[in-house]
């Protein structure tokens, strides 16, 4: 043991501090010796005394445990299910606005054939080609010269026609 330590040790067993300073290192060693043998201090360090193991305690604490472990366990199981349900239904969803959009598309589909279709009738093509007409000729005059004219340009415009698919309106 160090001379400062015996000195520390001196101390806290009732020596002043002068009489500890003016002792040199066999006194420190001497005088403490003395305390030995007084048992006033004991020179070996004692074992800390463990508390008695209590068995109740533990099982006690055991079985808390195996609660505690089994309430997660049925949490994460009943989690586990509810994420099941929400894939489920999101899934549903999905599907459900998949086979809306197929109908919506079908739909538009056949609205661009009915329409098509109606375009590609024969009262259709005639309005398409009376319009037609109508926005080529000019106004017949009332006057007898003009008369000529007028006939030709309505060849000039039935000619012309034809020539862009209109042969069946003709016949």
């Amino acid at each position: 043991m160090s001379t400062a330590r015996l000195r520390a040790k001196l101390l806290t067993a009732g020596y002043s501090d002068e009489d500890v300073e003016s002792f040199d290192r066999q006194i420190c060693m001497e005088k403490w010796a003395e305390l030995i043998t007084q048992g006033v201090d004991d020179p070996l360090p004692t074992t800390p005394q463990f508390a008695a193991y209590d068995v109740e305690l533990e099982r006690d604490r055991l079985r808390w445990e195996q609660q505690k472990y089994e309430r997660e366990q049925q949490k994460y199981e009943i989690e586990m299910r509810l994420r099941e349900r929400e894939l489920a239904l999101k899934e549903e969803e999905l599907q459900m606005t998949r086979k809306l959009k197929d109908d919506e598309l079908e739909l538009q589909k056949q609205q661009i054939k009915n329409k098509q279709e109606l375009e590609n009738t024969l009262a259709m093509k005639t309005k398409r080609f009376s319009d037609a007409l109508k926005g080529a000729l000019i106004k017949m005059s009332s006057d007898p010269v003009e008369v000529a004219s007028f006939f030709r340009q309505i060849d000039v415009c039935i000619e012309s026609l034809m020539f862009q698919k209109t042969c069946e309106l003709l016949s």
